[in-house]
């Protein structure tokens, strides 16, 4: 399952992974998330994303799938799309590539922490507009 919210409303979307990332829930929550960042006004610049991967037990990817993934693509060439901020990757080294390679080959903004904590800190510093950004702890 992943879950996808609005961590700061029109501004910071929320992912959480658990279980089993296959290709089948990287494709419904890019979806969400895509479709989030559609409706946000246009006087939105920059819409980020928390990715926490902490109760991710495993991954059952194909790279070359993922990456030809037309829904895919359509997040991360979102012209909304802002940082994509990975937490608790240490957990799973693989996710934690899968992830690298994805912002590589599309060019993403991004970043791994090992807290939620450290996220938004590190959002905090990166748009002005987040400077009260506080701390969620999302639990689902």
């Amino acid at each position: 399952m992943s879950t996808v919210v609005w961590y700061e409303e029109n501004r910071v979307l929320f992912v959480q992974h658990e279980g089993v990332l296959t290709h089948e829930k990287v494709t419904h929550w890019n979806a969400i998330a895509a479709d989030l960042m559609d409706a946000v006004p246009p006087s939105v610049r920059k819409v980020h994303i928390i990715l926490d991967a902490t109760k991710v037990t495993a991954v059952d990817l194909n790279l070359k799938t993922v990456l030809a993934d037309p829904v895919v693509q359509r997040l991360v060439q979102h012209p909304k799309y802002g940082w994509g901020i990975y937490v608790g990757n240490k957990r799973n080294p693989l996710y934690m590539f899968f992830a690298s390679v994805i912002g590589q080959k599309f060019n993403e903004d991004i970043k791994f922490f090992d807290t939620e904590l450290e996220a938004v800190e590190f959002l905090r510093t990166q748009d002005l507009d987040l400077e009260h950004l506080q701390v969620k702890h999302y639990v689902y």
